[in-house]
């Protein structure tokens, strides 16, 4: 993931299935964007990442016909409630996701003061993110990651838009935004692209293939949860 360039990779509870240290490991060693909202160190104000991402896009094109030239972006992450992580038998800090709902009203409101679009990174369940969508004002993206789940369940604000990561990392998914001069979006499309052998092998990732075919076969290989995440 961090060879694809994402500007933010949204943690969750599986995650953490080998402990909070195993996540600080990746972080430290390949530099990952990770971002949550809502995860924090048992019973303390301590957040385990950082609680947003901010990025500045600006236009490619030249033309005077642009309506404008720079556009800041927010990206948050939550994902749902858990008293706990992961097992208590591992030596570590424990960590706990507080309310979503809760941490959404807090955060929403702050970090849409910097920024002209507001990014939502979501893991969990429709209902949990429905529960954000009518009463947290000022997303302006929602992405909902960690299940198959269809977007359309899910009823959004007026120029709220609401996607739903692909199943199982079979396809890619391709979200277009319509601005207008006050940078408000107005239009949106979803498309999504079959990962299939038409698709030209990058060579890094080839050898990577072949390097999980390997530890596979020996039974040391891992296999890592479905994100939610923003290039």
């Amino acid at each position: 993931m961090t060879w694809l360039g994402y500007s933010a990779i949204n943690l969750a509870v599986r995650d953490f299935n080998s402990g909070g240290k195993f996540v600080s490991h990746l972080q430290e060693t390949y530099q990952p964007k990770f971002v949550s909202t809502n995860i924090f160190y048992k019973d303390s104000d301590k957040r385990f990442s950082q609680p947003y991402v901010l990025k500045e896009l600006e236009a490619k094109e030249k033309s005077k016909k642009i309506a404008f030239r720079k556009l800041k972006v927010g990206i948050i992450g939550l994902c749902d409630e858990r008293a706990t992580l992961f097992s208590n038998r591992l030596e570590e800090s424990a960590l706990e996701s507080k309310a979503p709902l809760q941490v959404a009203k807090d955060w929403v409101p702050e970090v849409r003061k910097k920024v002209d679009l507001l990014v939502l990174l979501f893991s969990g369940t429709v209902d949990n993110l429905q529960a954000i969508i009518d009463q947290v004002p000022g997303i302006d993206v929602a992405i909902l990651g960690g299940e198959a789940y269809i977007s359309n369940q899910i009823r959004g604000r007026q120029n709220t838009v609401i996607v739903t990561t692909p199943s199982m990392g079979k396809y890619a998914g391709v979200l277009t935004l319509e601005l207008d001069s006050s940078k408000k979006i107005v239009s949106s499309k979803k498309d999504q692209f079959p990962l299939d052998e038409q698709i030209p092998d990058d060579p890094r990732f080839a050898e990577l293939a072949k390097e999980y075919d390997l530890a596979a076969s020996k039974g040391t290989a891992q296999v890592g949860a479905s994100k939610s995440a923003v290039h």
